[in-house]
């Protein structure tokens, strides 16, 4: 195996932002939500693993239809 070490690719730099844009909103630690990520490396880059972007999507939709919930609530 080479050491020439691994390159995160763009998707992953987006999936991190969109981790800590939830920790953000949710109020919690990003190092929690970082800790979540999972990744594959591919030809020395690393990129998500769909396992990883599947969760997050239910994630994001959860607290989407909970904020909708509680803005009706509120109305």
């Amino acid at each position: 195996m080479s050491n020439d070490g691994i390159t995160l690719g763009d998707p992953t730099i987006a999936e991190i932002a969109r981790l800590l844009q939830l920790a953000i909103l949710s109020g919690t630690d990003v190092t929690d939500h970082l800790r979540t990520l999972r990744l594959v490396v591919e030809d020395g880059i690393a990129y998500p693993h769909p396992d990883f972007i599947e969760n997050l999507e239910k994630i994001i939709d959860k607290m989407a239809q909970e904020a909708t919930r509680l803005s009706a609530e509120n109305a």
